[in-house]
Formats: C-alpha cells, sequence, structure tokens
C-alpha cells in the first residue's frame, strides 16, 4: 500500500471556519473518489490544543490528509 500524509495550512485570507468547512465539503469526498484510493482520512487540528508547543505553533498547520492507494 501507497500512504501520503502531507501538512496543510490555510490561505491567510480563509477563516478557519471556512477552510474546515470547505476541506469537509466539497474537498473531502472529491479526494475520496479519487480513481485508486482505499483510504482518505482527514486530520484537523485543534487551535490552541494543550500541550502545542511554539515551534508548531509557528508552522500554523491546519491540518494532516492521508491518503492511501493499493498501488502506484
Amino acid at each position: 500500500m501507497i500512504v501520503s500524509t502531507s501538512l496543510i495550512r490555510r490561505r491567510e485570507d480563509i477563516s478557519p471556519a471556512a477552510f474546515k468547512s470547505h476541506w469537509l465539503d466539497p474537498h473531502g469526498p472529491l479526494t475520496a473518489k479519487l480513481p485508486g484510493a482505499r483510504k482518505y482520512d482527514q486530520n484537523h487540528v485543534v487551535a490552541d490544543a494543550p500541550g502545542t508547543n511554539d515551534a508548531a505553533r509557528r508552522l500554523r498547520v491546519d491540518g494532516f490528509p492521508v491518503l492511501a492507494f493499493d498501488s502506484p
């Protein structure tokens, strides 16, 4: 299985709520239907989660999508 894990950030001109809404729908269902996609997970970052360090905050990561295929 081929698995891709990415870090994504929203554009600064898009609110966190608008980003999350778009990522969930329409982006999520479209990505899940990619030819050969076996699995698609969206991992949304919780703003100001306890234990988040300064380096993580500076990265401004909004999510971690994981997309898996059976073969290249």
